[in-house]
C-alpha cells in the first residue's frame, strides 16, 4: 500500500513538473509571437497595439493615476487622468474536438482575464480586444468587450474562437486595453 501511494505521489510530482516546463514555453512562444504581431490594419493600428499590447501570462497588471493619456484644463487647473484598474488571471484553454492523421483539425480557443475598476469613486466604460493568432503570426480572428464597471468590481472577460482545417493546430491568443474611463483631478 506505502508503494503505491509513492507511485502516485511521485507520478504527480512528475506531471506538475510537466506541466510547469510546458507553461513556461508557452509563455516564451506566446512573447515571441506577441513582438512579431502581423499585419494590422494601418499603421496607426501598429502604433497603437505596440504601445498596449499586454503579453499574455503577465498578471497583476495595474494601471495607476497618471498612467495613459492626460488632458489638462489649463482655465481650471484640474486634469483628466486614467482611472487605477488591475487585470490578472490571463488564460488560454483550447481543446481540440476533431483530428485527422494525428493533427487537430477543429480547436475552439477560449480567452479570459479578470479586470478590476481599483478605483473608489467612477463607473465607467472599459474596452479590452482579444486577438487570436496562428503560429505564423497570422491575425485570425479579434472580438471587442465594452462594459460598465463599477468602483471596486471586477469582471471575467472572455473570447471564445473555433477553427477548423489545417490551421487548427497551433493558436495563440492575446489583449489590449482599448479604453480606460478617465476622471477629474483637481
Amino acid at each position: 500500500m506505502k508503494k503505491l501511494v509513492l507511485f502516485i505521489f511521485i507520478l504527480f510530482l512528475t506531471a506538475f513538473g510537466v506541466f510547469l516546463v510546458l507553461q513556461s514555453y508557452n509563455l516564451a512562444k506566446t512573447e515571441k509571437i506577441i513582438s512579431n504581431i502581423g499585419s494590422p490594419e494601418s499603421d496607426e493600428d501598429i502604433k497603437e497595439e505596440q504601445e498596449t499590447e499586454i503579453k499574455a501570462g503577465e498578471e497583476g497588471i495595474e494601471a495607476g493615476e497618471g498612467t495613459g493619456s492626460e488632458d489638462a484644463d489649463s482655465a481650471s487647473g484640474c486634469e483628466e487622468k486614467q482611472i487605477s484598474y488591475s487585470i490578472k488571471d490571463f488564460n488560454q484553454i483550447s481543446i481540440c474536438s476533431k483530428y485527422e492523421n494525428a493533427l487537430c483539425i477543429d480547436k475552439t480557443i477560449n480567452c479570459s482575464l479578470k479586470l478590476e475598476n481599483l478605483d473608489e469613486e467612477i463607473t465607467g466604460l472599459f474596452e479590452i480586444k482579444f486577438v487570436f493568432f496562428n503560429e505564423d503570426n497570422e491575425k485570425l480572428y479579434s472580438s471587442i468587450s465594452s462594459f460598465l464597471l463599477e468602483p471596486k468590481t471586477e469582471k471575467i472577460i472572455e473570447s471564445i474562437f473555433n477553427i477548423k482545417g489545417e490551421d487548427a493546430e497551433e493558436i495563440i491568443c492575446s489583449y489590449n486595453t482599448l479604453k480606460i474611463p478617465k476622471k477629474q483631478i483637481c
